[in-house]
C-alpha cells in the first residue's frame, strides 16, 4: 500500500535499469560459457545459464497500476521438474508464469472513443468483424459502426482457394483435436502433400494447429518413408521453435527453391532416390517444403510471396486449448457481461482469425499468384467460409472428391506459368 507503481516504473525506464542488468546478465553468460568450454570433456552450453531480465517485470507493474475492474491476475505453479518436456499451459508459455490479464479493452478504448470524431481500423486479415463490435464498440448506439470489405488487388484469376474434403483414399478430413492424432489421418494429410507438391511449383508453405502436432506428423512420416518421398520432390524444412533460427532456416528454404529452378548442385535427386515419377506429375525436386504452425513466427510478419508460397496448405481448423487458464477467464467474462454464447463466439472467431492471418502469407502484391488449399472438410460449411477475408471466400470451391481437387489445382498452374 506504500508503493507507488508508476513512480516505480518511470524509476526503472529513466535509469534505464532493466537494459543495465540484462547487460550484466549477458557478461555472466559469457563468462560461464567460456569457463565450462574451457574445461576438457566440457561441451559449449548456454541452455542451462540462468538470463535476468527486468522487462517482464517492469510490464507486470505497468499493467498492474491500471485500475480495471475486468482484469485478472492469474499465477500458474508449475508441477516438480519431471523428466519429461514441459507442457504450456496458457498462451504458449512453460514453466511457472504470473500474468495480469485485462479482459475488456473498450476500458483503454474508452477515451478514444470519447476524443476522436472518426476512427478507422483498417488490415487485410480482420475478419471476422464480430470482435471488434463486441469488444470495442459495444456501448456505441446502433449505426455509428460500419464495417466494409473490398476485394483483393490482384485479380480473381490469380488466386484459388480449395477445399479439400476428402483424401486420396476417398476418406474425410476432418483435423479435430480428438482426431487428428489417428495414424490413418495422418497417412491420408501425407499423401495429400505429396499429390500436391508433385503439382505446385518452387515453394509449398503448410501451416499446422501446433508444435507439438507438428512433430507428431514428423514422427510418424520418418517412421513410415513418408518423410523420405516429401523429401523427394521437395526439399524439407520445419518452422524452428527458437525465434533466433528462424532467419537462417527461411534462408535455406529460399535457397532450395533458386537451386531447384536454376539447376545448381543439390536441386534434383536421382531418380532412384526420388522414386520415380511422383503422384503430382513431376520428377526429382522441384522446390521446397516447409511446415509451420499457426500462430509461430513465419504465420505473422512474414511474407511468403512469388516463388516463396506458390501454394499454403492449412491442416484444419486450429481451436486454441479450450483449458488454457487465460482463454477460460475470457470466455467467461463474455458470458457474463454479454450473454449467452458470447464466449462461444469469441472461442472460434479467435480460431478463424488464425486461419486468416495465415493463409493470407501467400499473396503479397498485385502480379503474385498462388493456392490455398484447406485441407479439412468443415472449410466447406458456411459457417467457417463466411468468416474467411471477403477476398478469400468468394473465391473458394469445393470440387467435392479429391480428383477433381487436384485437377483444379493443376489447372491453375497451367494458366499461370511461372515466369
Amino acid at each position: 500500500d506504500h508503493i507507488n507503481l508508476l513512480r516505480l516504473k518511470a524509476f526503472c525506464e529513466a535509469s534505464e535499469l532493466a537494459k543495465k542488468l540484462q547487460g550484466f546478465s549477458e557478461a555472466q553468460v559469457q563468462v560461464q560459457t567460456a569457463s565450462h568450454t574451457s574445461q576438457p570433456g566440457h561441451a559449449q552450453r548456454s541452455d542451462g545459464v540462468a538470463r535476468c531480465t527486468l522487462h517482464p517485470v517492469i510490464a507486470l507493474l505497468e499493467a498492474l497500476a491500471h485500475a480495471d475492474g475486468d482484469a485478472r491476475v492469474l499465477l500458474h505453479i508449475d508441477a516438480p521438474a519431471q523428466p519429461q518436456p514441459k507442457v504450456a499451459a496458457s498462451g504458449g508459455r512453460g514453466g511457472s508464469w504470473l500474468r495480469v490479464l485485462h479482459l475488456n479493452p473498450a476500458t483503454y478504448f474508452a477515451s478514444v472513443l470519447s476524443e476522436a470524431r472518426a476512427i478507422v481500423l483498417c488490415g487485410g486479415t480482420m475478419q471476422p468483424f464480430d470482435d471488434f463490435h463486441q469488444q470495442l464498440f459495444r456501448a456505441l448506439p446502433p449505426g455509428r459502426v460500419r464495417t466494409s470489405a473490398y476485394d483483393h488487388i490482384v485479380p480473381p484469376k490469380s488466386l484459388l482457394p480449395v477445399v479439400f474434403g476428402h483424401g486420396p483414399g476417398g476418406g474425410p478430413l476432418t483435423f479435430s483435436f480428438g482426431t487428428r492424432a489417428a495414424p490413418a489421418l495422418m497417412d491420408e494429410l501425407g499423401k495429400l502433400l505429396l499429390h500436391v507438391a508433385g503439382a505446385v511449383p518452387d515453394g509449398l508453405v503448410i501451416f499446422v494447429p501446433s508444435f507439438q502436432y507438428e512433430a507428431q506428423l514428423v514422427a510418424r512420416w520418418e517412421s513410415t518413408g513418408m518423410w523420405a518421398q516429401l523429401d523427394a520432390v521437395k526439399k524439407t524444412f520445419r518452422e524452428p521453435r527458437a525465434a533466433s533460427d528462424v532467419e537462417a532456416v527461411l534462408a535455406a528454404y529460399s535457397d532450395a527453391i533458386d537451386r531447384a529452378r536454376t539447376g545448381l548442385p543439390g536441386a534434383q535427386q536421382q531418380p532412384e532416390a526420388a522414386g520415380g515419377a511422383q503422384p503430382g506429375g513431376s520428377t526429382g525436386r522441384s522446390g521446397a517444403l516447409l511446415i509451420s504452425v499457426v500462430g509461430g513466427k513465419m504465420s505473422e510478419g512474414i511474407n511468403f510471396s512469388d516463388r516463396l508460397g506458390r501454394c499454403v496448405v492449412m491442416v484444419g481448423l486450429p481451436y486454441a486449448n479450450p483449458h488454457e487458464l487465460a482463454l477460460q477467464e475470457q470466455m467467461a467474462h463474455l458470458e457474463s457481461t454479454q450473454g449467452k454464447g458470447a464466449g462461444r463466439e469469441y472461442y472460434t472467431n479467435l480460431c478463424m482469425k488464425a486461419v486468416n492471418q495465415s493463409i493470407g502469407r501467400a499473396i503479397r502484391h498485385k502480379s503474385d499468384f498462388a493456392t490455398i488449399v484447406l485441407a479439412d472438410q468443415r472449410f466447406a460449411k458456411p459457417a467457417v467460409r463466411f468468416r474467411l477475408p471477403a477476398w478469400i471466400a468468394g473465391q473458394v470451391v469445393d470440387p467435392g472428391s479429391f480428383d477433381l481437387c487436384m485437377a483444379a489445382i493443376r489447372g491453375f498452374f497451367l494458366l499461370h506459368p511461372d515466369p
